[in-house]
């Protein structure tokens, strides 16, 4: 039995500049008592003639604690002793974990060895397992000593399809230097063999944790085992899956090399991955970069960008790249290295070859200690913006560009400074961004509500440069083909989101096509009772009659059109609106002719009011009756060029022709109302535009998915992209971006708090708020590239 190896999800990265410690995003605990001194890493229950219990692996002080009910320690009959396990100086063993598997001796308790400083000492050959009953008594049928054990921690029984090895003890290392899962057998400890990949080499997992099974429907596949690893020194977490295969793999995918250098300034580095064996099908695999903290070790925050993707083979593909960009920082700090990683595998008979681990160099080429920091560049400074806002290189036009921003300043410090900022901020506000690094957070958003997993926004930062990276991969907008890329790539993105376990979980198979839409847009509170944007598109022909545009002196005049949108307010009481209208004239001297000549525009509403039906003004915003009135807000721009021009206002709480905004609320949301804009020729109307009903989104989506002419897939995208969702998750993903674009890592809730109220209080004035001032001069920005 080979396990074939699948990450399911990617390892998460804890980035913090200065002394703070990387920490996890889960911190719940329930304090009932309180004995320092112990360092427990593992634990299990159990019962025994005293009642229920709790058994604690306490490391430090190589004891098995046992607690009662009320959090009390307590004693047992054995007191798990076993003086087979070595306690002399320098070879002395503590439990490191207990588990409990089951039976008559049902816990099960890995040894490993204690090293400098108290920690584990990994090295083959490093452990010990034994079970005992839950009174502490050994087992003496039961061992295993040393072999392939390297500070062993994870513990199951595999079920009885897991193909060889049905029914084994698993024990999983969490020491390194050799492969990371061996089975034995339950009863006697007997070695059965190593888990294998389909190459047949043994899986090897850094610092590998816990091992379980599924138990059936959202706990996971039965037949799945399950791990979780704190690899490299502890510092990245992973979570990934092992599933039996009962075949050999006939195609491979691997690394061209384990080992790549990189001058610091030479840019980029595009990394081969290669297939080999039968290449006729499709395959993919997925990489990654990941660094640590210890001297000697890149960061993805002054010295590469992060990279996380997936590569396919097409039919007959061989080699695929990824590419990873350099930053050329001025710190003195030798080569330095980022680690990089192949996983998760698919395709028929597809497997990880080897070496599915590999090593980046990144070459230094300072030779002096800095005395300037490069991000006070204008070109530097510009190109780093590429880099950490749309994942690429600039173009040369766009680089001379916006470089050419800043330089026009000269010497003037303060001008410099103003336009360094919109500069800066230009790169989240760019249609390029907005349609990959935008897109990717209102996805999340619109999946999961505003928070998850304790942070203040709706995505982790590992998370979002995966999918920012899978969404603008090879788009360059204003070039060639750009549009077809986007799309094409937002198509995939889409299509993989909703097959990721996590959205499954929250949005089963067995929901129904409507329990899912109503799910999803309670999710992103677009329910239709939450809707408060409503979009009108203005057309001749939704006028009663129908009107058909002519000149004055006869023959056809160009057809008028235009789009209206209107805002309520939260508490609905009041309601802003825009309006584009084409073709109509404004002033009544864009054109020689008069019947095009704008003579009012009103909202029109009534309990009997449908498309085809007319009904009575209800507010007017031009011409008579006129009501925006209380303050009057209407405010209208006739085109520079053309025939028409802009609409502005908002009907206030007191106004209304005879009526009010509250009376006419649920017409306006029911579909009872209209807009329309009056002309010389057309007394009653020229162009007019029927309100949508509230529900009218949601319904699509749902008729949609029952005609199976929209799928999961496509109703989470138009989710995400609804208007409605961009404006009122703006000015969040603006201060999000701050920290994931500039610092680099997840924000703290705290300074998210401040900036988001800061931007807020500012109506999402960025510059009157200082807020991308207050991040580009920052010493966290600022020390990722120089020393001040």
């Amino acid at each position: 039995m080979r396990g074939e190896f699948h990450l399911r999800l990617h390892h998460w990265q804890h980035l913090r500049l200065g002394p703070e410690r990387p920490r996890s995003r889960l911190d719940h605990r329930s304090h009932r008592a309180s004995h320092p001194g112990r360092v427990y890493l593992g634990l299990a229950y159990g019962t025994n003639g005293g009642g229920n219990r709790l058994y604690a692996a306490d490391f430090a002080n190589g004891n098995i604690d046992v607690y009662n009910t009320s959090f009390a320690l307590t004693t047992t009959t054995g007191g798990f002793v076993d003086p087979t396990i070595p306690q002399t100086a320098g070879n002395t063993y503590h439990p490191h974990n207990i588990q409990n598997l089951g039976g008559t001796f049902p816990l099960y308790v890995t040894y490993a060895k204690v090293g400098v400083g108290g920690l584990q000492e990994e090295g083959v050959g490093n452990g010990f397992v034994r079970r005992f009953n839950t009174d502490g008594v050994r087992d003496l049928t039961f061992g295993i000593n040393n072999g392939p054990l390297n500070s062993p921690w994870g513990v199951t029984v595999a079920p009885a399809s897991f193909g060889i090895f049905g029914g084994a003890l698993l024990i999983g290392n969490f020491g390194r230097g050799n492969p990371s899962i061996h089975a034995f057998n339950p009863t006697t400890g007997a070695f059965l063999g190593t888990v294998q990949n389909e190459a047949g080499e043994g899986i090897e997992i850094d610092e590998l944790w816990a091992l379980t099974f599924g138990n059936g429907g959202n706990g996971g596949d039965v037949n799945t085992l399950y791990f979780a690893a704190g690899i490299v020194r502890e510092e990245h977490g992973l979570f990934g899956s092992l599933k039996p295969t009962t075949a050999s793999a006939t195609s491979l995918i691997q690394f061209s090399t384990d080992s790549y250098v990189i001058g610091e300034g030479s840019g980029s580095i595009q990394i081969t991955v290669t297939r080999d064996g039968d290449a006729s099908n499709s395959a993919s695999v997925n990489y990654a970069t990941f660094d640590q903290s210890a001297p000697g070790n890149a960061s993805q925050k002054s010295d590469y960008e992060i990279e996380l993707g997936k590569l396919t083979f097409a039919p007959g593909e061989t080699s695929k790249s990824f590419r990873i960009l350099i930053v050329d920082d001025t710190f003195e700090e030798g080569a330095e290295t980022v680690n990089l990683v192949l996983s998760n595998v698919t395709g028929s008979l597809v497997g990880l070859g080897s070496p599915n681990a590999a090593t980046l160099t990144i070459t230094d080429n300072d030779a002096v200690a800095p005395t300037t920091n490069p991000i006070d560049a204008a070109q530097f400074f510009v190109r780093q913006h590429y880099l950490d806002f749309l994942n690429r290189e600039p173009d040369a036009a766009g680089l001379a560009f916006w470089t050419a921003q800043i330089t026009s300043c000269g010497s003037d410090a303060g001008c410099i400074a103003v336009k360094r900022i919109n500069v800066s901020a230009a790169f989240f506000l760019s249609i390029e961004f907005q349609n990959s690094g935008l897109a990717a957070y209102l996805t999340h958003r619109a999946a999961y509500g505003p928070t998850i997993g304790g942070s203040p926004a709706p995505v982790f930062y590992g998370t979002f440069m995966r999918d920012l990276q899978a969404i603008n991969r090879d788009v360059i907008v204003g070039q060639a083909g750009a549009d077809a890329q986007l799309e094409a790539n937002k198509v995939a993105f889409y299509n993989e989101f909703v097959a990721r376990p996590e959205f499954v979980t929250k949005y089963p198979a067995s929901l129904t096509n409507a329990q899912y839409v109503d799910n999803l847009l309670a999710s992103a509170n677009l329910s239709p009772s939450e809707v408060r944007l409503f979009v009108v598109n203005m057309t001749n022909g939704q006028e009663v009659p129908p009107a058909v545009p002519t000149l004055a002196a006869g023959g056809a005049r160009p057809a008028s059109f235009g789009t209206a949108k209107f805002q309520f307010n939260a508490a609905q009481t009041a309601m802003t609106f825009t309006a584009t209208v084409n073709n109509i004239d404004i002033t009544r001297s864009q054109t020689s002719d008069g019947n095009d000549n704008l003579s009012a525009a009103h909202i029109h509403a009534g309990a009997a009011v449908a498309p085809g039906v007319n009904g009575p003004v209800v507010w007017g915003f031009f011409s008579t009756p006129f009501n925006d009135n209380n303050p009057n807000d209407q405010v209208f721009t006739p085109f520079a060029s053309g025939v028409g021009g802009f609409f502005s206002g908002k009907w206030d709480a007191p106004e209304g022709n005879g009526t009010t905004l509250a009376a006419q609320l649920a017409n306006l949301r029911n579909g009872r109302a209209y807009i329309n804009f009056h002309t010389t020729q057309f007394a009653g109307g020229e162009i007019r535009g029927n309100f949508p009903t509230e529900s009218a989104f949601r319904d699509a989506l749902v008729a949609g998915l029952n005609a199976a002419t929209e799928t999961r897939a496509t109703v989470l995208r138009k989710v995400s992209e609804q208007e409605e969702l961009k404006n009122l998750e703006f000015n969040k993903a603006f201060v999000l971006m701050e920290y994931f674009g500039y610092l680099r890592r997840d924000p703290d809730t705290a300074g998210f708090n401040f900036w988001l109220n800061k931007l807020n209080a500012f109506n999402g004035n960025f510059i009157n708020a200082e807020m991308v001032k207050a991040f580009i001069g920052s010493l966290e920005y600022r020390q990722r590239f120089g020393p001040n």
